[in-house]
C-alpha cells in the first residue's frame, strides 16, 4: 500500500516544507527557493484540502497524477483540486529555477462565481 501524506490546511503544508506561516489562512503564494525541507516527500503521494496552481521551471520534471506519469523537459503548470493526489518522483533542490506555487482554500472562493463554476474548468475537474 502506498503512503499518502495528507495536508488538511495550507499552514500544515507550508510547515512541512519549512516555509513560514501564511499571512492569510486561506491563500498563499511562494517561490520554491523558499522551501527549506520536503525531501521526505519525494517518492510519496501528497494530497491537500486546497487548490494548487504550480509553475515548475525545471529541466526534467517527473510526477504521477492519477495513474499516469508525466514528463516535462521545460516549464510546466500543474493544477490540483482538493482531494487530488500528486506523486513527485524526485526532489532536486538545485534545479528549482523560478518555480512558484499558489495554494488557496475552497472557502476563499465558495460564494463567488469562480467558486460556483470552478469544476467547469477541466484543469480543476475532480470527476
Amino acid at each position: 500500500m502506498r503512503e499518502i501524506i495528507e495536508f488538511n490546511s495550507i499552514s500544515e503544508a507550508l510547515q512541512a516544507m519549512g516555509i513560514k506561516k501564511p499571512k492569510h489562512p486561506l491563500v498563499t503564494a511562494f517561490q520554491h527557493k523558499e522551501i527549506k525541507s520536503g525531501l521526505e516527500m519525494a517518492g510519496k503521494s501528497v494530497v491537500g484540502s486546497f487548490y494548487m496552481v504550480e509553475y515548475k521551471e525545471v529541466k526534467d520534471c517527473y510526477f504521477e497524477y492519477g495513474r499516469t506519469t508525466y514528463d516535462f523537459e521545460e516549464g510546466s503548470l500543474i493544477f490540483l483540486a482538493p482531494g487530488q493526489v500528486l506523486k513527485v518522483e524526485e526532489w532536486d533542490e538545485d534545479d528549482i529555477g523560478d518555480s512558484w506555487t499558489l495554494f488557496f482554500h475552497p472557502d476563499l472562493i465558495r460564494k463567488s462565481q469562480l467558486g460556483i463554476n470552478i469544476n467547469e474548468y477541466s484543469f480543476f475537474r475532480t470527476m
